[in-house]
């Protein structure tokens, strides 16, 4: 009888901690987006080529090799971050350029983890991954 007493007491316990457990994960959650102030020191895009290729069987039986060439592109993005300086990949799917900034300008900057996400113009996000970290008194810009 003292064990499911004891039992009982526990789990009255643990139940009574669960509710202001969830009540913090949930306010974490909705917690504003802290952005920081950045520069943005350069844009880079890159185009990489990629060849694949398809081998097919004839009736006849022979075999055609047929190459297939696709291009990707890449955009670096470099910040500047306090005093560190960041390289960003962005590897646009369907949406193109990354934004209509100037170089030189203040952007708005938070960071995730490896990534890097900008505050764009209109408001929406751009992620980035993180491919690099320089300290800015040692970052030269690319020629």
């Amino acid at each position: 009888m003292r064990r499911l007493t004891l039992f009982f007491m526990l789990a009255a316990f643990l139940g009574s901690l669960a509710p202001g457990l969830a009540g913090e994960v949930s306010a974490k959650d909705k917690a504003p987006k802290e952005y920081q102030q950045g520069k943005l020191l350069d844009i880079q895009e890159r185009k990489d080529k990629t060849t694949t290729y398809t081998t097919t069987k004839q009736k006849d039986g022979k075999t055609v090799t047929t190459p297939t060439t696709t291009e990707e592109k890449h955009y670096f993005i470099t910040v500047q971050a306090s005093d560190l300086v960041y390289v960003g990949e962005y590897t646009p799917m369907f949406f193109g350029k990354p934004g209509d900034w100037i170089i030189g300008d203040p952007i708005d900057v938070r960071f995730d983890g490896n990534k890097m996400i900008l505050r764009k113009p209109n408001g929406k996000e751009l992620k980035t991954k993180v491919q690099k970290r320089i300290r800015a008194a040692e970052y030269q810009p690319a020629k």
